[in-house]
């Protein structure tokens, strides 16, 4: 600062760009740090807020639900847990398909995980027996539905009647928009657990336990202590680090790439300041 003040039009030059380098270079390494870490921050809150943390699904439909939602519970960790029904399906209007993934839930259990994402209506407009369903806001525009307007849910499984072999489908009234600003938005469908029982024939049935966890990066031994609980020969696990996992090693991978590149980036801007410095300690010896 002294010599990027002197009155030498040179050394006030070379000082001053020495600076200024130095500046601009740490500058741009905190600003790339904190966006890297924004998309992470968006990662863990925003998306694992709302996608289980772990699954432990039956290979056969679970019968015994509330056991299942006790062992689940009991492994360490876990802060919630809730039974679901899931599968895929086609949701249809007039003109317009859409395949989502349909996903019956208590809504008690799930207004806490998608009840700040609701852009419209409300999680407990679920009801059983009311068929009833909240559509993703990537879903309901694709079919350009609105609240109150119904789709037809059409399932993959096969109904065999006199008259012939026809898909089993359902009507359902969309009453409520769910907007979480990720993937998810372009096929979830929620549904009440009681109608989705009903829609794949499970009776009192669940497909399986999903579970949020205090530790989302340790999902995978939590969920291995929670499906031994359950019996691990007649459970298979599945965690957020599967389909999730390759985004968020990614972020981790670029923000400690990014550290390195712009720390290095610092440390040329420093020699700059250090060589001006020496040339000026040189070119005054004399004096």
């Amino acid at each position: 600062m002294r010599y990027a003040r002197s009155k030498r039009s040179f050394l006030s030059f070379v000082s001053g760009m020495a600076l200024t380098g130095l500046a601009l270079s740490v500058a741009v390494l905190l600003f790339v740090q904190a966006l890297v870490h924004g998309f992470q921050r968006e990662l863990e809150e925003r998306l694992l807020g709302v996608v289980p943390h772990f699954t432990v699904f039956g290979r056969d439909p679970i019968a015994d639900v509330d056991a299942s939602l006790a062992a689940v519970r009991s492994a360490d960790q876990v802060r919630s847990a809730a039974p679901v029904v899931v599968g895929a399906a086609l949701a249809a209007t007039d003109k317009r398909l859409a395949d989502v993934q349909l996903k019956g839930v208590r809504p008690a259990d799930y207004a806490a995980v998608i009840g700040r994402h609701m852009q419209a209506g409300r999680v407990d407009e679920l009801r059983g027996g009311a068929y009833r369903m909240l559509l993703g806001n990537g879903v309901m525009e694709q079919l350009q539905l609105e609240v109150g307007d119904v789709a037809t849910v059409v399932l993959p499984d096969v109904a065999v009647t006199p008259f012939g072999a026809f898909p089993r489908r359902k009507t359902f009234r969309v009453v409520g928009r769910v907007r979480t600003q990720s993937q998810l938005d372009d096929r979830i469908a929620y549904l009440h657990i009681e109608d989705a029982q009903k829609l794949f024939r499970l009776g009192a049935a669940v497909h399986g336990i999903e579970a949020w966890t205090a530790q989302p990066l340790r999902a995978a031994p939590i969920g291995a202590q929670a499906r031994a609980a359950l019996g691990a020969e007649r459970h298979v696990l599945a965690t957020w680090l599967r389909a999730l996992g390759p985004l968020h090693r990614t972020i981790a991978v670029t923000k400690g790439t990014m550290f390195l590149v712009f720390s290095l980036l610092v440390a040329v801007a420093a020699f700059n300041v250090v060589s001006s410095l020496v040339m000026i300690v040189n070119e005054r010896r004399a004096d």
